[in-house]
């Protein structure tokens, strides 16, 4: 069961509706990539990886990440984590696409109607894990750079993880 929100900025108007693909769209082809990560985990520690987006079909993108997590006592590990995002009309579900919730529903990134909204474009969505609750808020501040923050709560959970991905992009030759 979730939640759904969404906040736009007012238009600036580049391009008119007729020459722009729905937001869904838009937002769903300008992840493919690489992004570096960078992500604070309050008060737990701090996350700093990579991750990718590839398309598997027209509707489907494979998220992968991977990096290196170390705690506030110092200790450090790897971490990684697989997600299916899947484009619909007018938004994008995210899916579990690891460990035992493999295929459920995770979020909905949920997008405007109007196709003139413009950056930056955020939307929120909750997540009922048994006793756990994740609120998430997905900000996509321009076409190199987004955000997102969970704010994770329940009776062994209590911490925001908030995450700035920017995109790495080719050399130049």
């Amino acid at each position: 069961m979730t939640k759904a929100t969404l906040q736009t900025q007012a238009p600036s108007g580049a391009a008119s509706a007729a020459e722009r693909p729905p937001l869904a769209d838009r937002v769903f082809d300008l992840l493919i990539g690489t992004w570096v990560i960078d992500r604070e985990i309050t008060p737990k520690g701090h996350f700093q990886g990579t991750a990718t987006f590839v398309r598997a079909d027209a509707a489907t993108l494979d998220y992968c990440e991977e990096g290196t997590l170390v705690l506030n006592d110092g200790t450090t590990m790897m971490g990684e984590r697989a997600q299916t995002y899947l484009l619909h009309e007018d938004r994008i579900e995210v899916l579990f696409a690891d460990g035992p919730n493999h295929g459920n529903h995770f979020v909905d990134i949920l997008f405007p109607s109007d196709p003139e909204a413009d950056w930056p474009l955020c939307s929120g969505d909750t997540h009922y894990c048994l006793k756990d609750t994740y609120k998430a808020m997905f900000c996509f501040n321009d076409e190199d750079e987004f955000d997102v923050t969970y704010t994770v709560c329940g009776p062994d959970k209590d911490y925001v993880s908030r995450s700035i991905y920017r995109r790495i992009k080719p050399l130049a030759i």
